[in-house]
């Protein structure tokens, strides 16, 4: 699903804060999220008791609170030490 919104970013974009919580949910809430994105948990993997991949649909917004950029992010555990971070898909938009 998130992969679809990637695809067609037209649904997200330039919708503002309150207009992507309407489609989509409240974001998740973490303490490192920069304040002008929203992250949206798209899947999770786990490998015991640790997450082995998280995806996350991530959505940037400008200075008046509009969505100018959609990409979804993935966190893959390598091994017990090693965390590796990528965007995946196209990035649309200019932020």
């Amino acid at each position: 699903m998130a992969r679809n919104f990637i695809k067609n970013s037209q649904l997200i974009l330039l919708k503002d804060r309150q207009e992507i919580q309407n489609l989509l949910g409240p974001p998740e809430q973490y303490s490192d999220v920069k304040n002008n994105e929203f992250y949206y948990m798209t899947r999770q993997e786990w490998d015991w008791i640790d997450p082995s991949l998280t995806e996350h649909l991530v959505i940037s917004f400008d200075a008046n609170g509009r969505a100018v950029k959609v990409r979804m992010e993935v966190w893959r555990r390598k091994s017990r030490d090693s965390v590796d971070l990528h965007h995946f898909d196209t990035v649309f938009g200019s932020a």
